[in-house]
């Protein structure tokens, strides 16, 4: 008996092989929220002395910095450009500027901070996408949009990655590119600077009535300005009353009919 168990003890155990993850793109861990990335962000800024020394992920972790989340996370903040690798040491990295002005502001006002992590926000991968589902699905439920950045990232296991997909919505709507409803559903967010889930001075959807009819409503006061709102069968749309706007209107739609004509020649050329 005594023997048995002594060989089992020697036995050597074989390693925990966990299956990878495979996405198109740099992603967060799905382990950690957008909060503990501004706290990661926010110890860079710390630990380097406003980026005049590189450090290797692991010495922000410890204290309000949860151990691996910095390690995990390193990828897709560098993605980001909100940390740079040292190029003479290897897995040692710096806060960029726009990083340390995020941090720096968010300090002192979220308002102010959000623009600051739109501008990074907006040219990404996911920032693109954003703007294409929304060119032609004003109105989204979160879980809807959630599986269609998966099939646009190709992540090869959704149920694995589904809280990393929702960490890049946090940063959507903490940086105000999404507004979330009362209701939990998205829309497209507001002008840089303004309060998320606050129309901006351009167009706006909103999701159509249960009723549906076809015309041309009469605006209406909505302070504190008026809005148009013009229905069809096809589609819904929530203006604000100002020549300015109209002119953005004329501009998203020539947009849309530009895009619109290259699918129409694509088609064609597949078929032909």
């Amino acid at each position: 008996m005594g023997e048995n168990t002594s060989e089992a003890s020697m036995t050597p155990k074989r390693p925990i092989i966990r299956p990878r993850t495979w996405s198109k793109f740099a992603l967060p861990s799905e382990r950690f929220s957008f909060e503990t990335h501004s706290e990661i962000l926010r110890q860079f800024v710390v630990r380097t002395k406003q980026g005049a020394e590189p450090i290797g992920a692991g010495a922000v972790e410890g204290g309000t910095v949860p151990k691996q989340a910095a390690a995990l996370n390193v990828r897709f903040l560098t993605s980001l450009g909100l940390l740079r690798e040292d190029e003479k040491a290897n897995n040692k990295y710096v806060p960029t500027p726009t990083a340390i002005k995020f941090v720096s502001t968010r300090s002192v006002s979220d308002e102010k901070a959000r623009p600051i992590l739109r501008s990074v926000v907006e040219p990404s991968w996911f920032g693109e996408f954003t703007r294409n589902w929304f060119n032609t699905r004003p109105v989204t439920g979160e879980e809807e949009f959630v599986k269609e950045l998966a099939i646009y990232s190709e992540v090869s296991d959704m149920s694995k990655k589904e809280q990393a997909l929702k960490t890049i919505v946090a940063y959507l709507t903490y940086s105000g590119m999404v507004a979330r409803g009362d209701d939990g559903s998205l829309t497209m967010g507001t002008v840089p600077g303004a309060s998320p889930g606050q129309p901006g001075p351009f167009m706006t959807a909103a999701p159509a009535p249960k009723e549906s009819r076809t015309g041309i409503e009469g605006a209406t006061l909505e302070s504190p300005a008026d809005w148009h709102t013009i229905q069809t069968e096809d589609f819904y749309l929530k203006v604000r009353s100002d020549p300015e706007v109209l002119a953005d209107l004329r501009a998203h739609l020539e947009l849309l009919d530009r895009k619109i004509e290259r699918l129409k020649a694509k088609r064609q050329t597949t078929e032909e």
